[in-house]
């Protein structure tokens, strides 16, 4: 059986959104869980007066002249509960440019893996 939980949480701060996506699949064997969060957060807004400024701004403003990605993994292995978990987070940004405005926002990527080898745990 396969189970599918999708959820947006938007809260009272309109500079936040999360998205979720959470999979759990039971085997004869083994129960594997997945989540996938995508975390986003308005960082700053800016107006210009013309497109040499915004381009000024945007140059000032980002991390490098490639848009580099900040990428962990863990990895942990319980051999007492037998489980195993994996997470892979990468944190980066983007600017969002409509007519003068540009919005730059910043993101977290997350990938958890949950798997045990006895069902139940």
């Amino acid at each position: 059986m396969k189970q599918l939980v999708y959820k947006t949480l938007e809260g009272n701060n309109p500079r936040k959104k999360e998205v979720s996506i959470q999979e759990i699949e039971d085997c004869a064997i083994t129960q594997v869980k997945k989540e996938w969060t995508c975390k986003y957060f308005v960082k700053s807004t800016h107006v210009s007066r013309s497109e040499e400024d915004l381009n000024k701004w945007v140059s000032r403003n980002k991390k490098s002249d490639k848009n580099v990605k900040s990428c962990h993994l863990f990895k942990e292995i319980d051999t007492e509960r037998n489980t195993t978990k994996v997470v892979c987070k990468v944190l980066g940004e983007f600017f969002a440019i409509t007519g003068l405005t540009v919005i730059k926002i910043v993101y977290i990527n997350s990938l958890k893996i949950f798997m045990s080898n006895t069902k139940g745990n």
